[in-house]
């Protein structure tokens, strides 16, 4: 629902909900696109108590496609309010909304226009904030014209104290009275929680909301109307055990009725009606033993969707009943993680991160065979050491495990495992303030074995490595200018695999090589110049078997980019300017020679 109310914390998010008045723009060219930005946020008060603010933000893109052809999609959004305080406890607040979209390259009618302009008070005491609006509201999309009232009406308690319990309710409606459409909302959220000692509380949150959207489903006038109703409980208990073991318990329950009908048109009446259900609960045990710190974490998760009207879908891809396209399922998720760091020595530490996971998925449908279990296994190890003040190292050692079933035979062919293991030494290097050198190696393996290979005809089980090598080194050759240079060497491969024979039929092989080195200068206080070069190499090779059984390599990619790159930055006390860009010469198989440019400015300019 855009009500004037709704669309002015969705403006103002834009600019920053405190963002001083400034005025920001920013231009983006891609390889076959441009993009403008531009933002605008004032706020002005006077000694009367009248206060005025204005917030602007707009967008626009331009996509190149073939045959020269410009698309262009914009957006634009204005909103402005004048208060008055005319007393204490009273305030008027006059609002006007705008919001324009435009979209010529998605090929859907999606175009847009809402305005909104009308007037609110917001009554305030000390233990309450009272908060009404009421306007007039214009709507276009989908080629229909609306016009009618929007309102909203709240109520807002900071929180309070009732005995040793700490409360907090708020309130709010919000409506749309339309021709043809109607859109409501209302919530309602109710907090307490006490605090018992140090690091010992309890809390408890309960939120209930119902809405109604109206929306048209083609540019012919037909309405469908979306009606849900949802209800959630959180209760957070935060207990100290002793001085070093703490324990935290989670534990929800969250309900909703989702109801979706067609108002207008050959085909009304109700389309789909559903009911979710949905658990869970967590338990984390924290502690910290002298050099040991950590945490044991458990939780589960369950999710139950039921429909009680499930028609055939919609052929109108803006209908709601588009999204609900799952039959009824019950869903389980339990996972158990261990998080522990050991401090051996001031100069050594061991990490640990390890879980098991396993989720269900179950339907009652007989004709759907997509009811499976998985296993998720993973392990991350990291063992750092500081050899001195200018050397230090870590070591990462992952293991990541995925165990797919599908548990009717009809997809029985699709179990398989997935195996990842990675090896990432580090090592860093800064002898003094001015010389910093990092160098990283990665070994990367994924295996996918299906379980039942040998009955299919082919391979279907596959293999990728990748080895990697980074090297980086930053200078400082004076006070204001330092020097970066970065490289890095991929190779990487992908084949057919036989798990249990261990074997590998290469199917194809890259080998990745990218340069960076960039200049950093500062003439003067407030000013960054970086100029820099970039070089970036690819070749690839496939594989292929020879009616002989002979394996034969062929080039299948040759792709070579470079050219130079410029960044400047401005930061002054008013004024802050940002413009970056590179131009590289790109060559491939296929193409001799193109001249490639990218430009990122930006502007902010505060009032």
């Amino acid at each position: 629902m855009l009500s004037g109310a709704a669309l002015s914390p969705r403006l103002a998010g834009q600019t920053g909900p405190s963002a001083q008045d400034s005025v920001n723009t920013r231009y983006v060219r891609g390889l076959n696109t441009d993009e403008w930005e531009g933002r605008l946020a004032f706020r002005k008060q006077n000694m009367r108590g009248f206060s005025m603010a204005l917030h602007q933000a707009f967008s626009s893109s331009r996509l190149l496609v073939s045959g020269g052809e410009n698309r262009w999609k914009d957006e634009h959004r204005l909103m402005m309010t004048l208060s008055r305080r005319l007393s204490p406890s009273f305030s008027l607040d006059l609002l006007g909304t705008s919001l324009l979209f435009s979209d010529k390259q998605s090929g859907f009618v999606n175009d847009i226009q809402t305005h909104v302009i009308g007037a609110g008070v917001t009554y305030r005491r000390p233990l309450y904030r009272i908060p009404f609006f009421l306007g007039v509201k214009q709507d276009r999309r989908y080629r229909q014209h609306d016009i009618g009232w929007t309102g909203m009406a709240g109520a807002d308690t900071p929180r309070f104290r009732i005995g040793d319990y700490e409360n907090r309710l708020t309130a709010r409606y919000e409506t749309d009275r339309l021709e043809r459409r109607k859109n409501d909302n209302l919530t309602l959220h109710y907090e307490i929680s006490r605090q018992f000692y140090t690091d010992t509380s309890d809390s408890l949150r309960l939120s209930w909301q119902k809405g109604r959207r109206d929306y048209y489903i083609s540019t012919d006038g037909e309405i469908e109307s979306r009606d849900e109703q949802g209800r959630t409980a959180e209760n957070i208990l935060v207990y100290r055990i002793n001085d070093h073991l703490r324990c935290r318990v989670e534990a929800g329950l969250s309900t909703r009725d989702l109801n979706i009908h067609v108002l207008t048109g050959p085909n009304t009446g109700p389309k789909r009606q559903r009911k979710d259900l949905g658990v869970e609960g967590a338990v984390r045990l924290i502690w910290q033993i002298r050099r040991i710190d950590g945490a044991l974490f458990f939780r589960y998760a369950g999710m139950e969707e039921q429909y009680e009207l499930a028609e055939s879908l919609p052929g109108s891809p803006y209908s709601g009943g588009s999204q609900l396209v799952t039959p009824d399922n019950r869903s389980q998720y339990t996972t158990l993680s261990l998080h522990n760091r050991w401090k051996i020595t001031p100069s050594d530490t061991l990490s640990l991160v390890t879980s098991i996971q396993r989720r269900r998925y179950d339907t009652p449908d007989e004709a759907n065979f997509d009811d499976r279990d998985e296993l998720r296994l993973r392990t991350d190890i990291r063992a750092a050491r500081r050899f001195s003040s200018a050397l230090s190292a870590r070591v990462t050692l992952s293991a990541h495990l995925l165990h797919l079933v599908y548990i009717f035979g009809e997809k029985s062919a699709d179990n398989h495992w997935t195996r990842i293991l990675r090896l990432n030494p580090v090592a860093v290097w800064q002898p003094s303030k001015r010389i910093r050198l990092a160098q990283s190696v990665e070994l990367l393996s994924n295996y996918v074995d299906y379980d039942f290979e040998p009955l299919l005809p082919g391979i279907r089980s596959f293999v990728f490595r990748k080895f990697q090598i980074g090297d980086s080194l930053q200078v400082h050759l004076t006070d204001r200018m330092s020097l970066f240079i970065h490289y890095r060497l991929e190779l990487d491969e992908n084949g057919k695999l036989l798990w249990k024979e261990w074997l590998e039929q290469k199917l194809s092989d890259r080998k990745s090589q990218t340069l960076y080195l960039t200049f950093d200068l500062k003439p003067r206080s407030g000013f960054q110049i970086m100029p820099g070069y970039t070089y970036f190499r690819r070749t690839g090779f496939r594989y292929r078997m020879s009616p002989q059984g002979e394996q034969i390599r062929e080039t299948q990619a040759d792709f070579i980019s470079h050219g130079p790159v410029l960044r400047f930055q401005f930061k002054g006390r008013r004024l802050s300017l940002m413009l970056s860009g590179n131009t590289s010469v790109t060559k491939s198989l296929s193409t001799s020679g193109q001249l490639l440019t990218r430009i990122d400015c930006r502007m902010r300019w505060l009032l």
